[in-house]
């Protein structure tokens, strides 16, 4: 999982490394208690290349990785930019709870912030500006 992590990070050209990673690591063993980042690395693999837009693949791949109790605030932060991005507003609207819940103080500064130092972080906001414009009018505060 680790590799996979490290892949995405720098973003290897070939997201099958990290997609391969995750599936491996789910089959052997399906009730990790982080699991979530299994599903989440699957669906950063289909947005990679998908060529940072979400579709229904990434959005079901984070909306699984959410409904883990211990999912983490990127997890969440992804499935809401997947939802929206597909048509899903109520389920934008009920991840921008779930993140609300977990940090009251979010904000789409914050959340552009933890990602900056990301090699690809530049890539995913220009595809996805439409996306966060959607989010901040569905509750998300820019600041």
């Amino acid at each position: 999982m680790a590799r996979g992590n490290a892949e995405f990070a720098k973003v290897n050209t070939d997201p099958t490394v990290f997609r391969e990673v995750a599936s491996r690591a789910l089959r052997l063993s399906p009730r990790d208690p982080q699991a979530y980042l299994f599903h989440n690395l699957l669906g950063a693999a289909r947005l990679v290349e998908n060529c940072w837009e979400f579709d229904e693949e990434s959005a079901n791949a984070f909306a699984t990785a959410s409904r883990y109790q211990n999912a983490s605030e990127a997890v969440v932060v992804n499935a809401a930019f997947a939802s929206v991005q597909v048509g899903r507003n109520d389920d934008a609207v009920f991840y921008l709870d779930m993140l609300r819940r977990k940090n009251p103080d979010i904000s789409g500064k914050q959340i552009r912030g933890r990602n900056s130092f990301y090699k690809w972080v530049d890539r995913f906001l220009e595809k996805n500006e439409v996306a966060y414009e959607k989010l901040v009018k569905l509750g998300l505060p820019r600041e």
